[in-house]
Formats: C-alpha cells, structure tokens, sequence
C-alpha cells in the first residue's frame, strides 16, 4: 500500500515577522466552460470582497459574511454579517478535505482512464491547482529514507503585460505585471489567501510569493471531468492597514454552535490542546462507564473508539 504525507505547512502556517498587514479590495468574476455532455451548468456569477492580512489571520469579507482564519489558533471562523452571529470551526476540517478530495479524484481518475467518453482530459497537476495542495511519497518505515518528491516543471512566460504560469503547457494562471509592491511578510499572507479563497498550484503560489507584489489582475483556469472554470479577479485599493494587524473582533456577534459532521469533531478533540482535551476525556471516560452500565454495547465501543483518537491510545478496558 502506498503512503502519504500531505503538505500541511502551507495551508496551516503563515510566515514573516509580525507588526505588518495589509488591505485591498478584489472584484471577482466566475466563469464556467462546460464540456459537450455537462448538463446544469451554472450561470456566471460576481463577488466582491475586502480583504485584510493581518499579523496571523485573514479576513475575506463580502456583502453577507466575513470568513476569518485563525492560524494562530488554527481556526476558522464564519460570520452571518445579517444575523450578527458566528461559528467557530477548526481550521483542519479545510485542510482534511483538501487532502481526502485529492486522494479521492486520484482514484477516480484511474477508474476514468479507461472510459471513452467525451471528456476534458484532467491531470494530478489540475487537481493541485484546484484544491492548492500537493501529496509527497512517505517512507514505508521510521528507518526508511523518504521517497524524493517529483516536481512538475514550472514555465513562466511574459506576454501582453502579463506573466503566464504553466505546467506541462497547461496554462494555470495570469497575473499582470502591473501591481503594488508589498514586504515579504505580507507576500506570503497574500499566497495564504489566494491558497484558501481561490486555490493555486503550491508551486504557482510560490513564485508570485516570491516577487512581493499584489498583481492588479489575476486569472486562474480549472481543469475538471465536467469541463473549465476561469475566475478573473481585479485587486484595487491595496494600502497599509497597522491598525488592523494585532487581531480581529467578534464582540458584535453572538456565537451560534456549529452542527458539525463527525470528521469536524473528531479533528477539534484531536486538536483540543489547551482548548479543554483533559475535561473531554475524562467526560468521555464517564460516558463510557455509563454506557456499560446501561449495557448499550455498540454506544460504549463508539466511545472508546472517539477517546482513542482524542488521547492517541487506548483507553483500557472499562469492565471486567
């Protein structure tokens, strides 16, 4: 069975030096490219956004909501500007789908390989591009070296003041050349809300992180089984913002509790740190007591199961 390691510091960290961030506004639009046999295509569609790069979250706010992400705290946290309420979640229930949808598109492209259908042809290159994340051979033991990771050759060309970035000729996204320059720090957190909002090839991410400019336009191209999808985004307004860098504020809003599935809670217990793991257990351990006692077996065992993977081992028999 082949192994895995998921790319996770991208998506769970932001680097440079503190005491900086940055805002601008980002006009995007939405436009799809069905394939001959696509049915229900959606129409184009347009969002605005006001974007802040802080010390270490950022904020996407558009007309109905503001999406904060913590990364300090590795949370996620969804406004309802209408309703003046929020949800917490953890930060890894995006990072756990971007990784389980990868593996999964994998094998569904195997399964499609072979079937002679009208198609537009999609490539593990496309799907990084999509969900921003990229998966690395691991060794198949602790004493084995790792397998080295095979990377795709980038190819970046200037055209109609624009630089184009490709992989295998597949053209992935344009961004012009025109653009504001902006320090390092706030170079990677802009590659953090491209990553998050809009996806990108980590490698793509990493060469306009490097050039520490916002680039006035911007145009990814997706590649899936149902067809293409382009969004152009126009980023205006970029300036300073040092007042808004220590944090944001939530005191406007009440928290509503979020009805999460059960990967979501599973990853905040496996996560829970200082955030209380030591009080789930132990309730988690009288829930399980209780559950012998009132002989509800399958519920007990579903217990033990969800106190393994908040503790990393086993708990130990509850009865004799």
């Amino acid at each position: 069975m082949t192994r895995y390691a998921l790319c996770l510091a991208p998506l769970l960290l932001l680097h440079g030096a503190a005491n900086a961030a940055a805002t601008f506004q980002v006009h995007a639009d939405t436009i799809t490219t069905p394939s001959p046999n696509s049915q229900n295509v959606p129409p184009p569609s347009s969002s605005d956004m006001q974007v802040v790069l802080g010390d270490s979250y950022l904020s996407v706010q558009t007309a109905q909501q503001i999406q904060i992400y913590d990364f300090a705290k590795r949370r996620r946290i969804e406004i309802d500007r209408a309703a003046k309420t929020y949800t917490d979640y953890s930060l890894y229930d995006t990072v756990g789908f971007r990784e389980m949808e990868l593996r999964n598109r994998a094998v569904i492209s195997k399964a499609l390989a072979s079937v002679k259908e009208n198609m537009t042809p999609v490539t593990p290159v496309d799907e990084q591009h999509t969900l921003s994340i990229t998966l690395t051979e691991a060794p198949a033991s602790a004493s084995a070296p790792a397998a080295p990771e095979t990377q795709p050759a980038l190819e970046r060309n200037e055209a109609g003041g624009a630089a184009r970035y490709s992989i295998a000729g597949a053209e992935l996204l344009r961004a012009s050349l025109k653009g504001t320059s902006i320090s390092a720090a706030d170079a990677a957190r802009f590659a953090q809300f491209l990553r998050y909002q809009f996806g990108g090839h980590p490698l793509v991410l990493r060469e306009l992180q490097q050039r520490a400019s916002i680039p006035a336009t911007l145009d990814l191209h997706y590649r899936s089984y149902t067809g293409g999808a382009e969004q152009k985004l126009a980023i205006s307004a970029v300036a300073a913002a040092p007042a808004l860098a220590a944090g944001y504020d939530l005191n406007a809003y009440s928290k509503r509790a979020a009805i999460q599935p059960a990967l979501d809670q599973l990853l905040d217990q496996a996560t829970a740190g200082a955030f209380g793991m030591q009080a789930r257990l132990n309730k988690l351990a009288a829930e399980r007591q209780q559950a012998f006692t009132d002989k509800r077996g399958v519920e007990a065992m579903l217990i033990t199961s969800e106190q393994t993977f908040v503790s990393g081992k086993y708990p130990g028999p509850a009865t004799p």
